[in-house]
């Protein structure tokens, strides 16, 4: 049984779990979190992906969401449910 760490920080595999994430998504995911404003969500002392810490890695996937929302809200022209200026 793997536990989650006091801190907040999980595992490849916790994440996976906890996510429904396959190998193929997970990996996407970490890619494109280590590319964004939270690549701090990914600790990683190897090539591989180590620890994530996942209070940091949900407001990436919040801040990917927006970004996916105003991508296709542009693609449209209509403007989408959330902050409107």
């Amino acid at each position: 049984m793997i536990k989650m760490m006091a801190n907040g920080w999980k595992s490849r595999e916790q994440i996976m779990k906890d996510y429904g994430y396959s190998e193929g998504t997970f990996g996407d995911r970490m890619r494109e979190c280590l590319e964004s404003p939270y690549s701090s969500a990914v600790v990683s002392d190897t090539s591989k992906y180590a620890i994530i810490i996942e209070p940091l890695y949900q407001k990436f996937l919040m801040w990917r969401s927006e970004k996916i929302r105003n991508e296709k809200s542009e693609k449209s022209g209509r403007l989408t449910r959330g902050k409107h200026d």
